[in-house]
């Protein structure tokens, strides 16, 4: 086996990971800090299957877990299955790298999973952006025109991307260099 072969296995373990944790992680928060009456602060975690709120007051702490509805659901949703969708041709791809560097398929099968894989990766934080953002804007009573990340005037609320987001953009940065090192390996060693 290569040492293309090993870093691209090795980067695609971190993908994996990468996806995984996405998959449970907060993809988006919103946060008041000023309170109103004995509210002090109230964050809302979402997450793909579920959103938390905690809240803080004078009475203590509490947190809340609700399911979504109407086209936040869809959302979040479509956007846990697009996960999904790339993580398992994540794994076939790190199947076909080790096959590859044993030297019982041509690494073209692998570039093209790898292909699927970053096309994935981009595709799901971009969809959940803009779909999220329409979402927002779309739920009745909610009156939502600030978009997907910012913070309110005079501050006190903020809102924008959680980490399981910004895991999906660390993954395709290193989908992109396992793609790069497959296909100019392939190009220095003339395979």
């Amino acid at each position: 086996m290569d040492k293309k072969n090993i870093v691209g296995i090795v980067l695609c373990i971190i993908v994996i990971g990468l996806l995984g944790a996405a998959l449970f992680g907060s993809w988006w928060i919103y946060k008041e800090e000023q309170g109103v009456g004995t509210i002090t602060s109230r964050t809302m975690d979402f997450k793909l299957q579920e959103k938390t709120v905690t809240t803080e007051g004078s009475a203590g702490t509490s947190t809340t877990t609700e399911t979504y509805t109407g086209e936040m659901k869809n959302v979040y949703d479509n956007t846990y299955y697009m996960v999904i969708g790339t993580l398992a041709t994540a794994i076939i791809s790190l199947i076909c790298l080790i096959v590859t560097g044993m030297g019982k398929i041509k690494s073209e099968i692998g570039v093209i999973f790898l292909t699927i894989t970053l096309i994935l990766t981009a595709i799901a934080p971009v969809y959940f952006a803009t779909a999220l953002t329409n979402a927002l804007e779309n739920t009745p009573g909610l009156l939502w025109k600030r978009g997907f990340s910012g913070m309110a005037e005079g501050g006190g609320v903020s809102w924008g991307p959680g980490f399981g987001w910004y895991l999906l953009i660390i993954a395709f940065v290193f989908v992109v260099v396992v793609v790069l090192i497959q296909i100019l390996g392939n190009k220095k060693i003339g395979k």
